[in-house]
């Protein structure tokens, strides 16, 4: 099992397995061209994958010192095994080697209490509320929670 920065032709390879994974586990999924838009300059897009699997993957964007986690996902019959935590984890890690990033931030659904534990865990904190940030599949909208972190 390895983490992997991908490029845009690395991305294509991957693709319909981070789209199917993307379907299956978020509530208002990214199209293609979201994901597509999501590599190259100020990206950075990481897969975890085992034998050309994709288990997950993260995409951030960046400014100088700064990183915003857009997107973080691990395939539905691969949760529970600690992978979203060590693809956070890693590729926080690389951010830092590779661009010096230093200030986390990141976006959540108020009821996504896994992700938000999970945040809280590696040293996130909650910034502020955003109300009715997030639509909801039944036409009204949810709060997002703007967390951030310094990482030494």
């Amino acid at each position: 099992m390895q983490i992997k920065k991908i490029n845009k032709d690395e991305l294509a390879v991957y693709l319909p397995q981070i789209i199917s994974i993307e379907r299956q586990v978020q509530d208002h999924p990214w199209s293609e061209k979201i994901f597509l838009d999501s590599v190259g300059d100020n990206y950075r897009f990481y897969v975890l994958v085992e034998d050309d699997t994709v288990l997950g993957y993260a995409v951030y964007d960046y400014v100088l010192d700064e990183s915003t986690l857009q997107n973080i996902s691990v395939a539905a019959e691969n949760q529970g095994r600690g992978l979203g935590r060590h693809l956070l984890l890693e590729s926080m890690r690389m951010l830092k080697d590779e661009l010096g990033i230093v200030r986390m931030m990141l976006e959540v659904r108020i009821s996504n209490i896994k992700a938000i534990n999970l945040y809280k865990s590696v040293g996130f904190a909650q910034d502020m509320i955003r109300k009715n940030y997030y639509p909801m599949s039944d036409g009204s909208r949810e709060h997002g929670m703007l967390m951030s972190m310094c990482q030494d």
